[in-house]
This record gives structure tokens, C-alpha cells and sequence, in this order.
């Protein structure tokens, strides 16, 4: 996804820098991706209509 397309406000984690993140973090929970985007080994796709304010995160250690 390009960063500087005008009107996409859809961002995505830079895949090198989640591996760094992810090496201290162990992220089990993406908490704002889409299904074609996720990189935790759970998430809440928004593009599916998953509301992360109202969700449970199950106490894991969230990627934003």
C-alpha cells in the first residue's frame, strides 16, 4: 500500500520493522489491519467490520 496516495489513510506496518518489534514484543494480536495485512498470528479486520474499541484482546500483546 503506497503511503503517499492522497485520501488512503489505510497504513501499513513496514514488514522489517514488525519482524525488529516483534523480536522484543512477540505480538500475538493485530489490532487495526485488514485480512490482507495482518501480521500477528490473531487479528481484527476492520475491513470485515471487527471494531477493535468494542473487542475483547484477550490480554495479548497488541501490534497498532
Amino acid at each position: 500500500m503506497k503511503m503517499n496516495v492522497k485520501g488512503n489513510d489505510g497504513f501499513e506496518t513496514p514488514d522489517f520493522l514488525y519482524r525488529q518489534l516483534d523480536r522484543v514484543f512477540n505480538f500475538t494480536l493485530d489490532a487495526a489491519c485488514t485480512t490482507a495485512n495482518c501480521k500477528a498470528p490473531r487479528g481484527l479486520y476492520f475491513d470485515q467490520g471487527i471494531n477493535a474499541l468494542q473487542t475483547s484482546w484477550g490480554g495479548g500483546t497488541c501490534l497498532l
